[in-house]
């Protein structure tokens, strides 16, 4: 796969960030700090239990990816129909209770595209510098535009994976 297929990748596991950024109340930059390490940490582990994985299943290494892929459109489609109240919050441990499972997707999807990514630093880069600006405009959305929903963010992860699936699966079927 190129670049833009990481550059995609890194875009739809960062951009559930916003949620994290909804939920803030004051320590920003303390959210900020841990949404970016745990993005970054998360998709690193992915990457190295991506090897173990491609030994494990390497010519299913596709479905597998389009799978989780698949699995990922439908959580953020029907997160795109729930729509639920915002509760601010400034306690660091609440604010990494929320962090973690949302970073959990940037291990999956690093983990079963790893034979797919071209170039991994790349990804860790973009992870880290994606995932604190999408808390960033979650906050600032909160605090500013408080009338906005985020909804519209689902719908854009929504976008993001299914483009995602697409890819694998028309990759694979064209190899």
């Amino acid at each position: 796969m190129n670049s833009y297929f990481t550059i995609t990748l890194a875009l739809g596991v960062s951009i559930d960030s916003f949620v994290v950024g909804r939920h803030i109340n004051h320590r920003i930059f303390t959210a900020l700090f841990l949404v970016s390490f745990s993005h970054f940490l998360f998709f690193l582990t992915g990457l190295y239990a991506g090897e173990f994985f491609y030994k494990l299943v390497g010519p299913f290494m596709n479905w597998l990816a389009f799978i989780i892929f698949l699995y990922l459109t439908y959580d953020a489609l029907k997160n795109f129909f729930h729509e639920s109240k915002i509760i601010l919050i400034d306690n660091i441990k609440k604010i990494i209770l929320i962090t973690i499972p949302l970073s959990i997707d940037a291990f999956a999807v690093s983990a079963s595209s790893k034979s797919l990514i071209n170039d991994p630093i790349l990804g860790l880069i973009l992870v880290s510098i994606f995932a604190p600006f999408f808390c960033f405009l979650g906050y600032e959305t909160t605090h500013r535009l408080a009338k906005v929903s985020h909804r519209s963010i689902y719908f854009a992860e929504t976008i993001f994976f299914a483009g995602l699936a697409i890819s694998v699966l028309s990759k694979h079927i064209l190899n």
